[in-house]
């Protein structure tokens, strides 16, 4: 059996050394590259889009037109984003899922992010 000094020991660890260096490397690189384009969403044209909204979810995202209706006003960002990309490809289904895919499905991706960032700064205190 090799002693832990071994040239054929140190060859193994140098180059595992080396492939984690390497996957750490492109792992980063791959985060990075994500977030890169993104550009910040645009809260006034999210706004805009919000009268797409107001009628089930109230003028100010916290008061449905019925009870059911959702408080979306100050839900979380990333949140709305999701639900609102789920409802657009059909995997979000439910009582209300037509309704919201017929509405999510006339936005775009940049809409999509534009009214979650308004949405998510609302004040949802009531």
């Amino acid at each position: 059996m090799p002693n832990a000094n071994s040239h054929g020991e140190r060859y193994f660890w140098n180059f595992r050394l080396r492939e984690i260096k390497v996957a750490a490397f492109l792992g980063a690189a791959i985060v990075l590259a994500g977030t890169a384009g993104a550009a910040d969403p645009d809260v006034d044209a999210g706004r805009a889009k919000f009268v797409l909204c107001a009628s089930c979810h109230g003028g100010d995202g916290r008061s449905g037109a019925l009870p059911e209706y959702p408080k979306i006003a100050g839900q979380n960002q990333k949140y709305l984003v999701n639900a609102l990309k789920a409802y657009k490809s059909g995997r979000r289904v439910g009582t209300y899922a037509a309704l919201m895919a017929a509405t999510a499905d006339t936005l775009s991706d940049a809409d999509i992010e534009n009214l979650a960032a308004y949405l998510a700064g609302l004040d949802d205190s009531k």
